[in-house]
C-alpha cells in the first residue's frame, strides 16, 4: 500500500475532522513556498493468490431482491398479452393495414410509382418508390432497405437502387467528380453495406483517406481504400469492449449476422481489416482525450504517463495541495497521504505465438510502463529468487506452472493502484515473466527499501524522505493467509489514520478486467499492451464520474460511524479496571515503539531468571531452565511431526531413506537434550529406571520425561516445582500459538477453496494440484490442532481450573475445525459489527 498526501478538491472535509484536531489547526495556517517532497508514502505488495472479490456498489436496502420481484411481476402481468405482441410482430413483416401496394406519396403528381420499398431503420416504416427511397437517404446511406415481392419483403440495398455517396462537398455531388468506386464496403452498427462511392475531383482535393475521415469513415488502408468503418461502429465496439469485455471477433460476427444471418448474400468479410483499425482507434482516442490534438509540440513530444487518466482526488503536489501541506501536523497530514496498492494478476497472460514484435503505438504514454527500460531492468535483475520470508506457504507465483513459462510471453500483469479511490496509476501496469520476480514486484523490497531503490533508473528514484516515512502493510483480505509476523508487522488495522481503507482495490480491478483475458492473451504484443492500458483508462473514468455518489455515501457513513464507534469504545473502555486499561495501553505503546519483540512468555521467564541470578541463585549451565524446557517442547513437537510422516503408506526407497535420516537426527537431538536433563532433572533417571522395561523405542516414540510427565512422587522437590511452573507458562504460550496456527490454516484453506471454485477455465492438471494443496493445508490444520490438544491436556493436569481456562477450551476436531464463513443472517461487514 502506498500513502501520499493530497487534498480532495471535490469535497470539503474540514467540517468532518475530529474535534480534537481543531486545537492544532492553527499550525496548518502557516504559509510555505516549497513543495520539495511528498509526505508519507506506504507500499503494499501482496504475494498471494489472485482472487475475484466483487465490488458491489449497491446499497444495503435490498435493491436486488426488489428488482427480481419487479421482474417477476412484469412477466406475470404481460403473459395475457403474449398473443397480441406476437401478432404485432407478424404485422410488421407485411403491408400493415394495406392489402396491396399503393402509389408513392412523395412522387410528384406527374410521375407516380408504386411504393414497394421500406426502410428498416427510419422511424415510421413509410413505404416509398425506388427513386424517392434513394433521394431520402442521401444523408443516411447505411440504412437497411426491404423490397416487397408480392408476398413478403426481401432484403435489398441502397446500392442496388442506385444511391451514390459523394465525398468532399458535405454529401452533395461534386461538379468535377471522378474516381468512382463501384463496390465500396462500409461496416456500420446497422450492418455490412456495399455502396457506390464518388470522390471529389476539385483542384487541390485532399487524399482519398482524408476524404473518408472527414466523412467519419475510418479507411482500412492509407492508399486506395476499398473498405472503411464508421466512427459509430468503432465507438460502439470500444464501449462494449471496455465495459462488457466483448471481443472483436464476437462483435463483428454479430454485425455480420445482422446483415446476413443465413449466409446467403455473400457479404465480404472485413474482420481481419478491422483488427488493426481498432488498435489505431484506441490510440487516437487516447491522444484526443488527453488533449494532445492541441499540443503545439506535436504528438511525438508526448512524455511518459501524460495520456493516463489520473485520480483527481489523490494528492498531486503543485496541483491540488494547499500551501504548507508538507509541514502539516500529524492530525491533519493524513489527509494528504497517498495509498498505493500493488498486486499481480496471472490471468492476464500473453501467449507466445511466434509472431514478430509489435511495438506499442504509445509506449509508456498512459497506464503501462515503457517497454524498453522495463525489459532492460528485468534482464538485469529478473533472475533473483524470492526467499521464503513469510510462513504463509501460499503465493500466487506457486500457481504459475512450467508450461506457463514456456507457452506465454507474459505470465500475467502487475499493477499499482490508488488504494483510497481505486484508480490505476499512470505507468502503473507491467507484464510479468514466470511469476512474481523480485525485480518486478515483491514485498521483500520493503526491507532495506532505501538501498534497493538505487537499482532503479535515476528518474524513478523517490525522495529519500518519502522512503523513511513509508509504511508497509498487507491488504486486509490477504493478511489472514500470512503468518503471525506479517499479521503483526504489516497490519493495516495497526496504522493510525488508515480509516476504512482495505487496500484490496487491485482485486476489484482484476475482477473487472479478467473477462477480457480470453481475448487479450491471443493478441500481438502491441495490441495486448494498448488494450489493457485502454481498459485501465476506462476503469478510471467510470470511477471518476461516480465520485459524487460514492464519496458522498462514504462521508455520510463516516460521520455516522464516527459517533457510533466512539460511543461503543467509551462504553467498552469503562467495563475494565483503569489499571488494567493503563497496562494494556503501555503494552501497545511499547509494541508501537519496538515491534521486534516476538515472544513475551520467554521474555517474562528470562526476566524472572535474571532476578534470581541477581539474588545469588546461579544456574548450573549456560542454557537457562526456561530455554531447556523450551527445547524439550520443541523436541516433543518434532516427535509428533515425525510420527505422522512415518505413517505414510506409499513411500519410495528415497523417501524411506529421508525419513530414517530424520529419525536419526531426532535421536541425536534427544540424546543431547538429555545431557541437560541430567543437570536440571536428575529425577528423570529414576523415572526412566522404574518404567517397565521394553525394547529400544524409536526416537518419535521415546518418552522425554518433561516435568509434566514425571510421576507425582517425583514432583515434590523445590527444583521440580519451579520447573513445573515454568512449563505451565510455556504450555500457555504453546496453546496460544497452536490455536493461532489453527485459525491461520483455516483461513488459508478457505482462500485456496475460493481459488479452486474460481478455476472454471483452469486445466485438469491445475485443478488437481489445487485439490492436493487443500488436502495439504487440511493436514497442517490437524497437526496444529493436535499441538493445541497436547498443550491443553498438560495444562489441565498441571493447573486444573486455573485462569488459563478462561482463554482455552477443549477442541473438538470434528465440529470446531470449520473454515471461516459469514452466517446467512449476518449481512454486516466485519467493520460494521457491534460489541455485544
Amino acid at each position: 500500500m502506498s500513502h501520499v498526501n493530497r487534498p480532495v478538491e471535490l469535497v470539503d472535509l474540514s467540517s468532518l475532522l475530529a474535534t480534537e484536531v481543531v486545537e492544532d489547526s492553527a499550525m496548518v495556517d502557516a504559509q510555505f513556498d516549497s513543495f520539495s517532497h511528498v509526505s508519507t508514502v506506504a507500499f503494499s505488495v501482496d504475494d498471494d493468490i489472485v482472487e475475484d472479490p466483487e465490488d458491489d456498489q449497491r446499497g444495503d436496502d435490498g435493491g436486488e431482491e426488489k428488482h427480481v420481484k419487479d421482474s417477476v411481476r412484469l412477466s406475470t402481468e404481460w403473459l395475457p398479452h403474449r398473443q397480441t405482441y406476437l401478432d404485432e410482430f407478424i404485422r410488421l413483416e407485411g403491408l400493415g393495414d394495406e392489402e396491396e401496394l399503393t402509389p408513392c406519396s412523395h412522387c410528384p403528381e406527374s410521375h407516380t410509382a408504386l411504393a414497394e420499398y421500406k426502410c428498416q431503420d427510419c422511424f415510421g416504416g413509410e413505404m416509398l418508390c425506388k427513386q424517392c427511397m434513394a433521394n431520402t437517404h442521401v444523408f443516411s446511406p447505411f440504412h437497411n432497405i426491404l423490397q416487397w415481392t408480392g408476398s413478403f419483403f426481401s432484403k435489398t440495398s441502397l446500392y442496388e437502387i442506385g444511391l451514390r455517396l459523394y465525398l468532399g462537398h458535405s454529401g452533395r455531388p461534386c461538379p468535377v467528380a471522378h474516381d468512382i468506386v463501384q463496390a465500396f464496403t462500409v461496416i456500420d452498427t446497422s450492418g455490412v453495406h456495399t455502396i457506390k462511392l464518388v470522390y471529389c475531383g476539385c483542384a487541390g482535393h485532399v487524399p482519398f483517406n482524408i476524404h473518408l475521415l472527414r466523412a467519419r469513415l475510418f479507411p482500412a488502408t492509407i492508399r486506395s481504400p476499398h473498405s472503411a468503418f464508421t466512427f459509430d461502429i468503432l465507438n460502439t465496439f470500444h464501449l462494449l469492449n471496455t465495459q462488457g469485455k466483448l471481443s472483436l471477433y464476437h462483435f463483428y460476427n454479430a454485425i455480420h449476422c445482422k446483415s446476413d444471418n443465413a449466409g446467403f448474400r455473400g457479404l465480404k468479410d472485413r474482420y481481419d481489416e478491422m483488427r488493426p483499425i481498432v488498435h489505431l482507434w484506441r490510440h487516437l482516442k487516447m491522444l484526443k482525450r488527453a488533449g494532445h490534438g492541441h499540443d503545439p509540440r506535436g504528438v511525438d513530444a508526448t512524455r511518459m504517463g501524460e495520456c493516463a487518466v489520473e485520480c483527481p482526488a489523490c494528492p498531486h503536489p503543485g496541483r491540488n495541495l494547499p500551501s504548507g501541506w508538507e509541514n502539516a501536523p500529524e492530525c491533519v497530514s493524513w489527509l494528504y497521504a497517498l495509498i498505493v496498492t500493488i498486486d499481480a494478476n496471472f490471468r492476464l497472460k500473453l501467449k507466445d505465438r511466434g509472431l514478430k514484435d509489435d511495438p506499442p503505438l504509445g509506449d509508456g504514454w498512459a497506464h503501462m510502463v515503457k517497454t524498453g527500460p522495463y525489459k532492460a531492468y528485468i534482464d538485469k535483475y529478473g533472475n533473483q529468487i524470492e526467499p521464503p520470508i513469510c510462513d504463509s506457504e501460499l503465493r500466487a507465483a506457486d500457481h504459475t506452472t512450467s508450461r506457463t513459462s514456456t507457452a506465454f510471453k507474459a505470465s500475467g500483469v502487475g499493477g499499482a493502484i490508488c488504494g483510497r479511490h481505486g484508480l490505476v496509476m499512470k505507468n502503473g501496469l507491467g507484464d510479468l515473466q514466470k511469476g512474481e520476480h523480485q525485480a518486478n514486484i515483491d514485498f521483500i523490497w520493503s526491507k532495506n527499501l532505501s538501498k534497493r531503490v538505487k537499482q532503479l533508473p535515476s528518474s524513478m528514484q523517490p525522495d529519500p524522505e518519502i522512503l523513511l516515512q513509508a509504511k508497509h502493510v498487507h491488504p486486509k483480505m490477504h493478511l489472514h493467509n500470512h503468518g503471525q509476523p506479517c499479521q503483526l508487522n504489516y497490519n493495516l488495522n495497526y496504522i493510525r489514520y488508515s480509516g476504512q481503507s482495505n487496500c484490496e482495490d487491485p482485486e476489484r480491478f482484476w475482477a473487472w478486467e479478467n473477462p477480457a483475458s480470453m481475448s487479450t492473451c491471443e493478441m500481438t504484443d502491441g495490441a495486448h499492451y494498448e488494450t489493457i492500458s485502454d481498459h485501465a483508462a476506462a476503469w478510471n473514468w467510470r470511477k471518476i464520474v461516480t465520485f459524487d455518489t460514492r464519496l458522498l455515501k462514504a462521508i455520510k457513513v463516516a460521520v455516522h460511524m464516527k459517533s457510533k464507534s466512539n460511543t461503543a469504545f467509551t462504553n467498552f473502555d469503562l467495563t475494565s479496571p483503569r489499571d488494567v486499561v493503563d497496562a494494556w495501553g503501555q503494552l501497545v505503546a511499547a509494541w508501537d515503539k519496538d515491534q521486534s519483540q516476538k515472544n513475551l512468555v520467554m521474555f517474562d521467564l528470562a526476566e524472572e531468571e535474571a532476578e534470581q541470578s541477581c539474588q545469588g541463585n546461579t544456574q548450573v549451565h549456560e542454557t537457562s531452565p526456561s530455554r531447556f524446557l523450551q527445547r524439550g517442547l520443541d523436541l516433543e513437537d518434532q516427535q509428533r511431526k515425525l510420527k505422522t510422516l512415518m505413517q505414510e503408506k506409499k513411500t519410495t526407497l528415497l523417501r524411506k531413506t529421508e525419513l530414517l535420516e530424520k529419525r536419526n537426527a531426532l535421536r541425536h537431538q534427544i540424546d543431547t537434550w538429555m545431557v541437560l536433563q541430567d543437570l536440571y532433572m536428575p529425577e528423570a533417571r529414576h523415572a526412566c529406571a522404574s518404567a517397565a522395561p521394553s525394547t529400544m523405542a524409536y526416537a518419535e516414540d521415546e518418552t522425554l520425561y518433561l516435568p509434566s510427565q514425571m510421576p507425582p512422587s517425583l514432583r515434590t522437590s523445590s527444583t521440580m516445582v519451579a520447573l513445573l511452573n515454568k512449563e505451565r507458562c510455556l504450555r500457555i504460550g504453546q496453546a496460544d500459538d497452536a490455536l493461532h496456527e489453527v485459525r491461520r490454516q483455516l483461513w488459508i484453506s478457505s482462500t485456496v477453496l475460493e481459488f479452486k471454485r474460481g478455476q472454471h477455465l483452469a486445466s485438469q492438471k491445475i485443478t488437481t494440484r489445487t485439490r492436493d494443496l487443500i488436502l495439504n493445508f487440511r493436514a497442517k490444520t490437524m497437526a496444529a490442532a493436535d499441538h493445541y490438544t497436547a498443550a491443553f491436556d498438560v495444562l489441565k493436569e498441571l493447573d486444573p481450573g486455573g485462569d488459563w481456562t478462561l482463554s482455552f477450551k477443549p477442541l473438538n476436531t470434528a465440529t470446531d475445525l470449520q473454515m471461516p464463513r459469514r452466517e446467512e443472517d449476518d449481512d454486516k461487514a466485519e467493520n460494521r459489527r457491534e460489541l455485544s
